[in-house]
């Protein structure tokens, strides 16, 4: 009669460690994910990257043609011809190099997610979060149930809890009842009666109790050291949300402080960058700015951009990470960028 509960005990002990396991295999498929979406942006900001490049070289184009024509009125320098081509020249060798990065960005997305990368460079789409909640509560409350470390960190808990339990009841006396019936055959003919004997059916019953005595005190340092393993996994438990926590809290004013600073280069700064450089163009061309001014406006465009692609970059890599604390594992797909 298993009055103590001991077996029930360690079946629970053993579905958390179960649990255990499952939570290290989600932790891998999320950081597989992770990697990945980290390779797609890598590789979608240097072509973003790349574009503006381009974009760039073709400005720088329009400053070589305009001192060209310049110079063949006297009204610029051979300098200034020279120092335009030589800038062209540079954004040349800047798309060569960034098509290679662009290249290695692609071959590594490919090997992550275990595909055979296509003969053709696909288009790509602007990275997507839409199934990360917008406030911070949110993304507390759902790391909270998804994020594998602290779902793995309070299954150990109660499993310890479970074994402390488990090997507490050992210390129980064990009561064991047993009974049986024995059915008998009618015995042989007897002669001398006449008859066929009859036997008696048998019954029996039979009680057992054991006591722990000399296992005692090893059980009971065996509970002692469960209870002790628990108390320090209740410990990382907690400083584990704590740190989830903190890491969160950052990573939430960090996305708000990089989606500003994004939306004034966006709609305030490289606005202003270009109408400063029309205007000093039509200024060259009448010879009313310099060419080092029109450079100046020119680069201050090409800055700019690469500023503004680079906190998108940030801000997408921003997501992602929160993402690890965030998403659910079992609920990760394809579309989800």
């Amino acid at each position: 009669i298993p009055y103590a509960g001991q077996k029930g005990l360690e079946s629970e002990a053993a579905k958390y460690q179960a649990d255990i396991a499952r939570e290290d295999t989600r932790q891998i498929e999320l950081d597989l994910a992770s990697a990945a979406r980290n390779a797609y942006l890598s590789l979608y900001y240097r072509q973003q990257a790349l574009n503006f490049t381009k974009s760039q070289r073709a400005i720088q184009n329009d400053i070589v043609t305009a001192s060209i024509k310049k110079l063949s009125t006297d009204l610029a320098t051979q300098a200034d011809v020279a120092a335009a081509q030589a800038d062209l020249w540079r954004l040349d060798a800047d798309i060569l190099s960034s098509q290679q990065e662009i290249e290695a960005s692609f071959n590594e997305l490919y090997a992550l997610m275990g595909q055979e990368r296509p003969a053709f460079f696909p288009a790509l789409s602007e990275p997507r979060f839409e199934s990360i909640p917008k406030n911070l509560d949110a993304w507390l409350a759902v790391a909270w149930d998804n994020y594998p470390p602290l779902k793995r960190s309070r299954s150990q808990s109660v499993s310890y809890f479970y074994a402390a339990s488990a090997a507490q009841r050992m210390r129980w006396p064990m009561l064991e009842l047993a009974a049986s019936y024995g059915f008998r055959q009618t015995g042989p003919y007897d002669p001398m009666t006449g008859q066929v004997t009859k036997r008696d059916n048998m019954i029996s019953f039979q009680a057992n109790i054991s006591l722990p005595i000399f296992s005692f005190k090893s059980q009971n340092k065996m509970a002692s050291s469960m209870n002790a393993m628990r108390l320090s996994a209740e410990a990382e438990s907690n400083q584990a949300w704590r740190d989830t926590k903190a890491t969160l809290q950052t990573l939430f004013s960090g996305k708000d402080r990089l989606t500003q600073s994004l939306s004034l280069y966006k709609e305030r700064i490289i606005p202003a960058d270009e109408d400063a450089y029309k205007s000093a163009m039509a200024g060259y061309a009448s010879n009313k700015v310099p060419f080092t001014s029109l450079y100046s406006y020119a680069m201050n465009i090409y800055r700019d951009r690469l500023a503004a692609n680079q906190i998108a970059y940030q801000l997408a890599q921003n997501m992602v990470q929160a993402g690890q604390y965030i998403l659910n594992p079992d609920e990760l797909n394809t579309t989800d960028k």
